[in-house]
């Protein structure tokens, strides 16, 4: 229980402080390297982290690192560019289509793991309540929706082998470890297309990072510690639920943020949208009672 709420407070967080960085700098690649950097220096200086750190063998350091990072700094890179081009509720319904594809998947590799009639019913509920807040402000342009869909494929694949890593064919490696691998191979994944030539590059506009004002330096502050939270919260829930479950729990803390939309930034306040929370939200917790 305990590590559930600890993941919904973190992911919940990110994306709210993440929206409101973004609003102040158009350079999502950028902030997400500063965000992984922060979390590998965090491990690195923090006493008890750093004496957490374990790497058991070369060979389960290398089954981590080939597999994990790579996805984690595609979500990561994808779910800011995303944002940066698409509405909160176009990818909102988007991304509420994971756990779908996640639990199929996921039952294929882990015979163990049952799909009922109740738990396909609370997926559709919930679906249908993003569905219907959405209705009236799906609005994204064709690159927007690339990116939404290569962060629904990426998302969905790193959730399943970080599940299969953690628990069913686990590594010697302490969470500490796994933090560190996949901040920092995906930071330095990430760099090259930070400084590419082509229309992502970034490397002429970080001076808009410099002359940020307190405020801004404070949100992107209060992102890179909530980074370290959900990196760390996600890592240690894994090894208590599946990743279907992951993500019908992510998935819920976004209308967490759909609410702070309405009620804190005065985003639409339609019936429609204020019904589909509460339709979404009775999903996500018959899906709980459910699974």
């Amino acid at each position: 229980l305990s590590a559930v709420v600890a993941f919904m407070a973190a992911s919940a967080g990110m994306m709210i402080v993440n929206k409101l960085v973004m609003r102040g700098s158009h350079l999502p690649i950028t902030i997400v390297i500063i965000q992984m950097l922060f979390t590998v220096v965090t491990i690195v200086v923090v006493p008890g982290m750093r004496r957490a750190i374990r790497f058991g063998s070369a060979r389960d350091v290398w089954r981590w690192t080939r597999a994990v990072p790579p996805l984690f700094a595609l979500m990561l890179s994808t779910s800011m560019l995303a944002l940066d081009h698409a509405t909160m509720g176009a990818f909102i319904v988007v991304r509420n289509l994971a756990p779908v594809p996640a639990l199929l998947s996921e039952a294929f590799i882990d015979r163990s793991l049952k799909i009922d009639l109740q738990t396909m019913l609370a997926m559709a509920l919930s679906l249908a309540g993003v569905i219907l807040y959405a209705r009236n402000d799906l609005h994204s342009s064709p690159l927007g929706f690339l990116f939404m869909g290569i962060n629904l494929c990426a998302a969905v694949l790193e959730r399943l082998v970080q599940r299969t890593l953690i628990a069913l064919d686990p590594i010697d490696v302490s969470k500490q470890g796994m933090m560190m691998i996949n901040n920092g191979v995906g930071a330095l994944l990430l760099v090259p297309l930070a400084l590419s030539p082509t229309r992502f590059g970034e490397l002429g506009h970080v001076h808009e990072i410099a002359a940020f004002d307190a405020r801004q330096w404070a949100l992107l502050l209060l992102s890179c510690i909530n980074g370290v939270a959900i990196s760390y919260a996600a890592i240690h829930l894994q090894k208590f639920v599946s990743a279907s479950t992951l993500m019908v729990l992510a998935n819920s803390n976004k209308f967490a943020v759909v609410a702070f939309g309405i009620f804190v930034l005065g985003e639409s306040r339609s019936w429609q949208a204020v019904l589909g929370c509460v339709v979404a939200l009775s999903g996500g917790v018959w899906y709980a009672s459910a699974r």
